[in-house]
C-alpha cells in the first residue's frame, strides 16, 4: 500500500497509485451487488420476524403460539444471507412455533418452513405438481444450493 510522505503533493492523482489486486474477488462482488432498495426490503423482513417473535398471532380461534426463538434466529440468518438477486419472501408464523417463507409472485412458487434449524422446502406449494424435499439443516452461514437454486430471482 502506498504511503504518502509529507513531501508528496496532496494534489497527486490517486489513479496513478499502484493498486494491489487480491486473488479472490469477494470484496468486488459484494460491493457490486449492493442495492439500497433491496437492503431496505431485507431490513423490513427481518424487523417483521423480530416483531412476530414478541407478538404472536393466530390464524384460528386457538391461542396464538409464539415463534420458537431458534426458528426465528434461523429465519433471520437465512434472510440475511439470501443473495440480493433473489426475491424476498412473504413471512408468516405457521401456528406451531415454526415460521414460513413464501415466494408466490410470478409463475414460480416456493415455500420454506423453518423449524428450528431445519429448512423444509416445497416447490410449487398448493399445486398438483408440488414437490416436498427432504428437510435440510441450515448452518446459519450457507444456504443449501438445492434451496437457493429453487428460489425465484428478482
Amino acid at each position: 500500500m502506498p504511503v504518502l510522505n509529507r513531501n508528496d503533493s496532496l494534489s497527486q492523482d490517486l489513479s496513478s497509485w499502484p493498486v494491489q489486486r487480491r486473488g479472490d474477488r469477494a470484496g468486488y462482488i459484494a460491493s457490486s451487488q449492493y442495492n439500497p432498495a433491496v437492503e431496505r426490503e431485507r431490513a423490513a423482513a427481518m424487523a417483521l420476524i423480530r416483531h412476530l417473535m414478541v407478538n404472536p398471532i393466530s390464524w384460528s380461534d386457538r391461542s396464538p403460539v409464539s415463534i420458537d426463538p431458534v426458528s426465528a434466529e434461523t429465519a433471520l440468518a437465512f434472510i440475511q444471507r439470501l443473495p440480493s438477486d433473489r426475491a424476498l419472501p412473504k413471512i408468516a408464523p405457521d401456528g406451531d412455533g415454526s415460521i414460513a417463507l413464501l415466494w408466490d409472485d410470478g409463475p414460480h412458487r416456493a415455500l420454506i418452513a423453518i423449524d428450528r434449524v431445519m429448512l423444509h422446502l416445497v416447490r410449487e406449494p398448493g399445486r398438483p405438481s408440488s414437490f416436498h424435499f427432504s428437510p435440510m439443516r441450515f448452518d446459519g452461514e450457507t444456504i443449501p444450493p438445492l434451496i437457493l437454486n429453487d428460489l425465484p430471482r428478482r
